[in-house]
């Protein structure tokens, strides 16, 4: 029993390890996913840095911009990067939706289902080199 027991723990122990070297090049990965085709993002975003990120960058602004708000709304974009404009728990950010699109009539349509977020996903809990594979049918 001792030594299935300690087998279980050192795989589980692996596994963490594993998920936790996927997870140091995260940042690296979503820098190129979200990179418009054949472009650098502008003004660039760098790897090894946060300034210049989150609301504050056009890009990673619009992606984290809670459904439901319009990014294009230069007051919108204003009032979440001073803060005057909070983002509750409850204010899913847009890069979680399917295409980025999201349904007021139907807000759980396409949520959780992004691809952004599929490949997050598969990079941490499977193989950062199983992102862009397609599932096959068995």
């Amino acid at each position: 029993m001792g030594l299935r027991r300690n087998l279980f723990m050192s795989i589980g122990k692996g596994a963490a390890g594993a998920r936790g070297d996927n997870t140091k090049t995260l940042k690296s990965a979503v820098l190129d996913w979200i990179s418009p085709k054949g472009a650098a993002i502008q003004p660039p975003l760098h790897r090894n840095s946060k300034i210049n990120c989150g609301f504050n960058h056009e890009l990673t602004g619009s992606l984290l911009c809670p459904a439901g708000l319009d990014w294009k709304d230069p007051e919108t974009r204003e009032n979440l990067r001073s803060g005057e404009l909070s983002v509750c728990g409850d204010q899913w950010p847009i890069f979680l939706y399917t295409h980025y699109t999201y349904d007021t009539d139907d807000p759980w349509c396409g949520l959780l289902r992004s691809r952004l977020l599929v490949s997050a996903y598969k990079h941490v809990f499977t193989s950062p080199s199983w992102v862009n594979k397609e599932p096959k049918a068995t």
